[in-house]
Parts: C-alpha cells; structure tokens; sequence
C-alpha cells in the first residue's frame, strides 16, 4: 500500500547560462521516510523527473533483542541483494548512500516477523533541467 506524501517546502530555483544554455536545478529537498510493515514491502516508484536519497534504515518496535533483520532490495524483477542487516540491541540503524531516481522501480523488504523497518532520507525534484537558447552569450 503507498500513502501519499505530504510536501511542505519551498521550491528555488537557480539559473546560470553557460553556452546558450539556461541550467536550472530544484530548490530545498524534503524529507522522506516510510516504514515497511512485517511481510510487506516498500516500492519506490517515482516521476521521471524525481529523485530520492536513501540516508538511513532502522528498526522499529517489535524486534526481540538479538534478532536478526535482513533488508533487502530489488531492482525490476531481479534477485532481492541483501542491503544490511540490522539485529536488535547490536547494530538497530545504518546508513547509507543510496540514489533512487526517476523510472527505476525499486522495492525494499525486511526478514522481520513482528518488526517494522523505517527507511529515510529526502526526496528532490526537477533535479536538472536542460534547455538550448536561440540567441548570443
């Protein structure tokens, strides 16, 4: 099930011409976070032009301490890869450094049986936007 996100930010934008080319890129990124319920799973799914920043992963109420929660991640249809392991009392958070952008279809599991995983970072959009120019620098 995917919730919609609520935004609360203001939106910048910064121009610079470089070689008959206006450059323009997002403003503030906004915060990002879900947590992925027992035998659920997280799917990123973004607009073309989005992109989000996976910073951190941790677990939530429910582990037993010493249990083991394995996360995992796939790309389209292939094989999950385990992106960390989180066990509960030991190592109950990781970060990473993780970029989702638009058109991948990502999707985030865990191993956990009474546990949710929250995951969170900042979404962006409009990250860089292109155009030619008709006229002289």
């Amino acid at each position: 099930e995917r919730r919609a996100s609520h935004r609360i930010a203001l939106k910048t934008t910064c121009t610079s011409r470089r070689r008959n080319k206006t450059m323009r890129m997002a403003g503030l990124p906004i915060f990002y976070g879900q947590a992925i319920k027992p035998k659920q799973e997280l799917l990123v799914d973004l607009e073309y032009d989005e992109i989000v920043h996976l910073t951190q992963f941790a677990l939530g109420e429910g582990a037993k301490d010493g249990e083991r929660v394995m996360v995992l991640v796939e790309k389209d249809e292939d094989t999950p890869l385990v992106l960390g392991t989180l066990t509960r009392g030991v190592c109950d958070q990781f970060k990473t450094d993780l970029m989702v952008g638009g058109g991948d279809l990502i999707r985030f599991s865990h191993t956990g049986k009474k546990c949710a995983v929250h995951v969170m970072g900042f979404k962006q959009e409009d990250i860089f936007d292109s155009d030619d120019e008709d006229g002289d620098d």
